[in-house]
């Protein structure tokens, strides 16, 4: 990093920020006006207060992070032209921004062709629109797995295992590396221990370089354009019931069609309730109160692509089996269920997951319930996970890897549109290296790499309208590890969060954490290493922009940089704001002198009659290290 000269005087500083405030007393201070005059009063340049990675560039690095750690000041910014790409646009374009945040091209897909029969052409007690969807599906599904063919071409069989095995073990890194030493008897052993699993790590790695993500996601592309035009050509289906009996293995209840296919299990349920048991390519069912005990829109070897129908009824979504419901392991997944209160329920890996593939799911209207545990509700890794839900109060329930979480590769979107909403991610992996009782929690818009190998991927949660209250402990809400980007961006309503350490526009180690909260009045309460904290090379930012708001921390946070870190907390607006914190002496604008450069802490009120314990005051600016600065403008008059 580049700060520009050694030692300051806090005499000329006061005086400087001083005139300035004077000369903006009579308007509202715009927010990158206010940074350049945090950033002045301590002699950096904009262009100056950048982070240097000092690792060399991998394949799995990706543009947005290059863009954030060359310009953190301007985290606010970035987070917007993000936002923008992704917000108001249809699903599918949706869809094809986040491929474009992967670094993936846009270009056009293979186009499906129309196969000269279908097993329910001459199937007399289906509709023809019914016939008709399903038969675009089938076409769509055989085109895309020509792609899919394509994206694993340059791995054998047992390279291709290893694949596509290996993430389900690198997906829990913590809880295995220490179990494993701990079991080790002697120092000796827990190195040997140690050295063999980053080895077959670094093996994984370089097979991963060979699988063909583009060709991944044109099949995603296909598979999901075709299943949007199918769910509006199957809402003018009329409602229709069955007593098509089934293997009992398989289904049973209101059921108008099964078949065998060449792509696996094809079903159509009627408007009563009907069970699925099995795993299926293909279910279209018309409404009802249903259970998906098994597969729906999940993938498995044998079935890569898959997709689920649901248009109405108070579901319940239950299973066991990883890849169940909207997920994917090396294919395509997709569930979309058009209304009623619904609930979900997995272990791992499920409800918007995709591992080196794409798993959408989508719940377009009711009160709804998801609870999973690891790498799940919008999760991702070399591929994309998404989770969408466009209204209702809903709850969101996981331990880890979930809620807007991208692992390399990867991205990793919740997006909730409205309803006043509760996300909790309460941890069942104890960071054993630093605590005795909390834990790791990675989610809640989290960004992850695996260090010192690979570079992290994208995670984002974005909720449009509500009171929401989001709950986690250890690296959650906005934050990042190693050359990852996560964000948490929260639209309107009163909401709350609530956290631990390394949390609420935070990151470390490389990484870049932002949390933006548009509308309301907010409460923020963590610990530490929160509230706009950047932590060894790493950005972290908070930016509330209206409201009344109260944050509390203990130490290392609201505005804090450690360890040539860079911490932003900039509060917009001209709300009456409250800041308490336990330590004074390193949070509200605080960088420390720890390794080579020093760091970047800026802590920025830009209106309102707010209220401070210990360091700053309202209508005040306030320095006691090298490179940090809090500034508390006066109110607009």
């Amino acid at each position: 990093m580049l700060y520009g000269d050694a030692m300051k005087c806090r005499l000329i500083k006061v005086i400087l920020i001083g005139i300035f405030a004077l000369s903006l007393h009579a308007q509202q201070i715009k927010r990158n006006d206010a940074i350049r005059i945090a950033l002045r009063s301590i002699k950096i340049a904009q262009d100056e207060a950048t982070i240097l990675s000092p690792v060399p560039r991998d394949s799995f690095r990706l543009r947005l992070v290059d863009v954030a750690l060359a310009k953190p000041t301007k985290l606010p910014d970035i987070a917007d032209s993000l936002l923008a790409e992704l917000s108001g646009k249809t699903y599918y374009k949706l869809i094809k921004s986040l491929a474009k945040i992967l670094d993936l091209s846009p270009k056009q897909p293979v186009v499906a062709k129309k196969i000269a029969k279908h097993p329910w052409d001459n199937y007399p007690k289906m509709s023809p629109k019914i016939k008709r969807t399903l038969s675009v599906i089938y076409d769509a599904i055989l085109a895309s797995t020509d792609n899919l063919t394509i994206a694993y071409s340059k791995l054998d069989s047992a390279q291709l295992d290893t694949v596509l095995t290996m993430p389900i073990e690198l997906l829990a890194p913590f809880e295995r590396r220490i179990d494993n030493q701990i079991n080790a008897a002697t120092a000796l052993e827990k190195d040997i221990v140690e050295l063999e699993q980053e080895n077959r790590e670094v093996r994984f790695f370089e097979l991963a370089q060979r699988v063909n993500q583009q060709k991944i996601f044109d099949a995603a592309k296909l598979v999901l354009q075709t299943t949007l035009n199918a769910i509006s050509q199957l809402k003018t289906v009329t409602s229709i019931s069955g007593t098509l009996t089934v293997p009992d293995t398989m289904a049973f209840g209101d059921i108008i069609y099964y078949a065998e296919t060449e792509i696996g299990p094809v079903i159509v349920g009627g408007v009563g309730p009907t069970f699925y048991l099995g795993h299926f390519a293909i279910i279209i069912d018309l409404g009802g109160d249903d259970n998906y005990l098994y597969h729906a829109g999940g993938t498995t070897p044998k079935i890569p692509i898959a997709i689920s129908i649901d248009l109405g009824g108070n579901d319940l979504y239950w299973s066991d089996d990883m890849f169940s419901f909207g997920s994917a392991l090396g294919g395509v997944g997709i569930l979309y269920d058009a209304e009623g209160n619904d609930i979900y329920r997995v272990n791992n890996m499920s409800l918007g997951c995709g591992i080196f593939g794409w798993g959408i799911l989508w719940d377009h209207k009711g009160d709804d319930t998801y609870i999973g545990s690891g790498v799940t509700i919008g999760a991702a890794f070399m591929g994309g996970g998404v989770l969408i839900d466009d209204s209702g109060f809903d709850k969101y329930q996981s331990n880890i890897y979930s809620q807007g979480f991208g692992g390399t590769k990867g991205i990793g979107l919740l997006l909730d549109k409205s309803g006043n909403d509760s996300y909790t991610c309460t941890g069942n992996i104890l960071d054993r290296l630093h605590y005795a009782d909390h834990y790791l929690s990675l989610s809640q818009g989290v960004g992850y790499g695996y260090r010192p190998i690979a570079s992290g991927g994208v995670g984002i949660l974005m909720d449009f309208d509500g009171n929401d209250v989001y709950s986690a402990e250890i690296f959650a809400q906005g934050a990042s590890y190693w050359l990852g980007f996560g964000l948490l961006y929260d639209r309107s309503g009163n909401d709350q969060y609530n956290s631990f350490q390394y949390s609420q526009g935070s990151a470390a180690h490389l990484g870049i954490g932002v949390l933006i909260d548009e509308n309301g009045d907010d409460t923020y309460a963590s610990i530490g290493m929160s509230q706009g904290c950047g932590d060894d090379l790493a950005a972290g930012c908070l930016n509330d922009r209206s409201g009344d708001d109260s944050y509390l921390v203990r130490d290392i946070s609201q505005g804090a940089g450690n360890a040539n870190g860079i911490g932003l907390l900039i509060d917009e607006g001209n709300g009456d704001d409250r800041y308490l914190a336990g330590n004074e002496y390193n949070v509200r604008g605080y960088g420390n002198w720890r390794k080579e450069f020093g760091s970047i802490g800026i802590m920025l009120d830009l209106g309102g009659d707010d209220s401070y314990n210990g360091k700053g005051k309202n209508g005040a600016f306030w320095s006691n290290s090298s490179y940090g600065v809090g500034i508390d403008f006066p109110p607009k008059q």
